[in-house]
This record gives C-alpha cells, sequence and structure tokens, in this order.
C-alpha cells in the first residue's frame, strides 16, 4: 500500500515538474517576444523632426541596369520613399547633383564605404529612381547596399529634399522683401510727385493771371522769338561795356552807358516774359507726365495658373502671339496696384497648405525590399534605336 501511495506521489511531482516547466518555457519565450518586439522598434528612426517605421517585405525589386552604368558595388535593398511636395527634384535638379546634394547631408556621414562606392560610382540616375509624381505627393525608389545604408539613404533624401524646399522657401521670402522695398519707395516717390504736381498748378494759375498769351502753341511760339531777343540784347551788353570805358569822360560815355542800362533792363523783362511763355507752354505737359507716372496704367498678360504655385524653373517661358489669349489673366491697374498683387501672390505663396508641400514633408512608413540586379543591353530600352546585326 504503501508503494502505490509513493508511486502516485511520484506521478504527481512528475506532472507538476513537467507544468512548471511548460510555464517557464512560455515566459521565456514572451520574453523572447518582447525583446524581439524591442528590436523592431528600433526600426523606427527620427528623420526631419518626425517619426518614420521601416518595413522589411519579402518580394524583390528588380533593379535593372546596363553595364556600362554599373560600378563596382551593387545595392543590396531599394527602399521606396513617399513625400508630401510639389518640388518636381528630378525636373530641376542633375541627378549628379542630387548624388551630390545626398552625400553632403548630415545622414551621409554614416554611410559606409561600399555605399560611398556605390554612390560614386554607379550611374547617378541608378542611385535613386522617381516612380511616379502628382501634385501634392511623389513616390522614390533610394538604394542602399545594406540595410543601415539603405535608411540612412532615405534619411539623407529626406533631408536634401527638405533643404532644397526650404531654398525656394528663402527666394520666396527674399522676392517678398524685395516687393516690400519697391512699394515703399514707389509711395515715397508718389507722394514727392504730388507734391510737385501742386507746386506746378500754381505756377501755372499765377503765370496765366499775368501772361498775355492765350494758348500754350502762342506762348511756346513766343517763347523762340523772345529767346533770340535774349541773345540779340546779351551781344549788345557785351559790346557796350567796353565802349563806355574806352569813351571814359567823355560826353559818349554817358550815351553809351544809358544805352547799357537801356538794354539790361530791356533783358530783364525779355527773360522774364521769356521764362513766363515756357511755363505756359511746358507745365502743362510736366503735369500730365507726372499725374500719368502717379495713376500711370500697367497692363500685363499672365499664365492662368492655381494662386500660390511657380512654373518650372527649368521649363522655358514661350511668350504667345498677341492675337493667342487663351489661358491668360489680364491684369490692369497702376504700377503700385501690380506690385501689390505680386506680393500678394508671394504671401500667399508662403502661407500654409502650400509652404508644408515646399518642405517636402516625409511620410510615417517606408517599405525596404531586397534588390535583384538584372543587367540590360541597350537594345532593350524601347527609347534606343536597335543595333544592326
Amino acid at each position: 500500500m504503501s508503494g502505490k501511495v509513493t508511486l502516485q506521489m511520484f506521478v504527481v511531482l512528475a506532472v507538476v515538474g513537467c507544468v512548471i516547466a511548460l510555464w517557464g518555457g512560455a515566459v521565456l519565450a514572451a520574453e523572447e517576444g518582447s525583446d524581439a518586439g524591442g528590436e523592431r522598434a528600433a526600426d523606427v528612426m527620427e528623420i526631419a523632426g518626425k517619426e518614420v517605421e521601416f518595413v522589411m517585405f519579402e518580394p524583390v525589386y528588380e533593379w535593372r541596369i546596363e553595364p556600362f552604368e554599373r560600378g563596382p558595388v551593387d545595392p543590396g535593398y531599394a527602399a521606396k520613399v513617399m513625400m508630401r511636395t510639389d518640388r518636381d527634384i528630378s525636373r530641376n535638379v542633375e541627378s549628379i547633383d542630387l548624388v551630390n546634394g545626398i552625400l553632403s547631408t548630415e545622414a551621409a556621414e554614416g554611410f559606409s564605404s561600399e555605399q560611398r562606392d556605390f554612390l560614386k560610382y554607379t550611374s547617378a540616375p541608378r542611385c535613386l529612381q522617381r516612380l511616379y509624381a502628382r501634385y501634392g505627393a511623389q513616390t522614390w525608389v533610394v538604394f542602399g547596399v545594406s540595410e543601415k545604408d539603405t535608411k540612412l539613404m532615405v534619411k539623407a533624401f529626406a533631408q536634401f529634399a527638405r533643404d532644397y524646399g526650404e531654398q525656394f522657401i528663402e527666394e520666396k521670402r527674399q522676392r517678398m522683401e524685395e516687393l516690400q522695398g519697391k512699394i515703399a519707395e514707389l509711395k515715397d516717390k508718389r507722394e514727392k510727385n504730388e507734391k510737385l504736381i501742386e507746386e506746378y498748378r500754381e505756377r501755372l494759375e499765377k503765370v496765366k493771371e499775368s501772361t498775355i498769351y492765350t494758348s500754350a502753341l502762342e506762348a511756346r511760339e513766343a517763347a523762340t522769338r523772345l529767346t533770340s531777343r535774349m541773345e540779340e540784347l546779351k551781344l549788345a551788353i557785351a559790346a557796350l561795356g567796353p565802349k563806355a570805358e574806352v569813351y571814359a569822360g567823355t560826353p559818349k560815355e554817358l550815351e553809351f552807358k544809358a544805352e547799357l542800362k537801356a538794354a539790361e533792363n530791356e533783358f530783364e523783362v525779355v527773360k522774364k516774359m521769356r521764362d513766363e511763355a515756357k511755363d505756359l507752354s511746358e507745365l502743362p505737359g510736366k503735369i500730365d507726365a507726372l499725374s500719368l507716372s502717379v495713376e500711370g496704367i500697367v497692363t500685363r498678360s499672365m499664365p492662368n495658373r492655381p494662386r500660390g504655385r511657380t512654373p518650372n524653373r527649368r521649363t522655358p517661358v514661350r511668350r504667345p502671339p498677341a492675337s493667342n489669349t487663351r489661358g491668360l489673366t489680364t491684369f490692369r491697374g497702376t504700377e503700385l496696384e501690380g506690385l501689390r498683387h505680386d506680393l500678394e501672390e508671394v504671401e500667399e505663396w508662403l502661407s500654409e497648405p502650400h509652404i508644408s508641400l515646399v518642405r517636402s514633408e516625409i511620410y510615417d512608413a517606408v517599405s525596404i525590399q531586397p534588390v535583384e540586379v538584372v543587367e540590360t543591353d541597350r537594345r532593350d530600352t524601347p527609347w534606343t534605336p536597335a543595333r544592326r546585326r
């Protein structure tokens, strides 16, 4: 009987031991799972002030390249990067400048030597490629030799894209300051011209009260005649002075001095009449010219595009024929109003939400895939004529 009890106790103890072992294994697995979760959390990287998660995918990405474009180092991973942006970097920056810009970022300092060799010796357009773009979003593929290099490549590309957008923003801010300066300068000029117009009008009214001329044309003709008379009197005055000195102490001295005094008096009267005639003939034109500069009308034809956007900087702008007005909006107003119109567009460009698109914000997740290198022949590309066999 005691042997049966002992056997039963032994069985119970064995079962309890198995349960404890199983429970310990579950706890250990849970701890390992939590450790694995911690390693997964390490796939999150801070990029441009936000946390970006890197997700691994099994499907292989085919990296198609021609032999002459291939360098000594091939990429091992490809990362698809989505960005909120309206800056078409591929159109505005040459591929080699884009690669050099990425290498100059702070994130590029962590590149491995293999990654640097890949970027240095591989054809620049094959180091990163734009898949597609639409207004407000773009998708790029960047390549890295290792998984770490690929993540750093994503970070460097995001930094370059953001810096590239900041250059546009800085240019627009400089343009805004330039427009503000021109507006202030034009306001000051306008105030001075308005004061000058009032001064000319007062002078014109005084001339009209004292002049004997009835029209600007008559005054212009009279000014010409009076100018000729002034030249004659000037010559007479120049001749009578020496004559009076030659005949000093004789009766003719008084005669020449009397003629000299009469010529000088006549010269002053003629000069005053000539000045009045010139004012009457010229002041209306000066007033009209100043008024036109103050209230001048400026007509401009501008492309009919959404507000807040600028045309591609590398696309040549072709002026349409005068008869072709489709797609154009006509602005008509004073020069000051035109500058204010331009300033309003720049301020709208620098406001939200457009300025956020210019800064090129990366999405929260980036997918990474292993790369399979596929060498292609130039004859395989549709844009290259087939070689003769």
